[in-house]
């Protein structure tokens, strides 16, 4: 201890004090010490031991934390919308589109008029269907308004204001939710 009291007399006599890192002697209020080459401050010492290739090699770690954090935090579902392209006499055209990030199962759809029972809509005959509606996928679905052998109803589906007719969409999501869309005009007006 005798040692280095004459040593810190020393020093603020000379106008210097000892690196943070090495203990040499540096002037007064330095940040950098020529012997051991290290900043003095902590946050210095931090920021010049981190270089652009450490950065860069980080974001790909960040982009997959990001991603599996997500991954816990949101449930994955499905969401299914569906407008109506065409529609003409007992026909009906739907495009089906899942925005969610989940695959559904489209069931079908019914016509709805109020006050009235709903008309269930039935696929084309002899359309190839494809009813797994993938995450991010839109399927455009041909469907009439027939009785079970396959008659027309005599609807009459045309394009006029007010509309008369609501779809009904039905689907079944992968988390086993039966789920019905809103209801959309089956004849919107141009």
């Amino acid at each position: 201890m005798a040692e280095s009291q004459p040593r810190d007399n020393q020093d603020r006599e000379s106008g210097s004090q000892p690196c943070a890192i090495c203990k040499q002697p540096i002037p007064r209020g330095a940040g950098y010490c020529t012997h051991c080459e290290n900043y003095q401050s902590h946050g210095r010492r931090l920021l010049a031991g981190i270089d652009i290739q450490s950065l860069i090699a980080l974001v790909p770690i960040a982009t997959l934390a990001f991603v599996f954090i997500k991954d816990q935090l949101v449930e994955p579902a499905a969401e299914l919308q569906m407008a109506s392209l065409d529609c003409a006499g007992d026909r009906v055209e739907l495009a089906v589109a899942n925005v969610g990030d989940r695959d559904a199962v489209f069931a079908g759809a019914s016509l709805q008029q109020p006050g009235q029972a709903a008309i269930p809509l039935r696929f084309a005959p002899n359309a190839k269907l494809d009813l797994l509606v993938k995450a991010g996928q839109t399927h455009i679905y041909r469907m009439n308004a027939t009785d079970e052998q396959g008659a027309s109803l005599g609807l009459g589906l045309s394009r006029q204001q007010p509309c008369r007719f609501r779809i009904q969409a039905d689907a079944v999501a992968f988390e086993h939710n039966a789920a019905s869309d809103q209801a959309i005009c089956a004849c919107p007006a141009n």
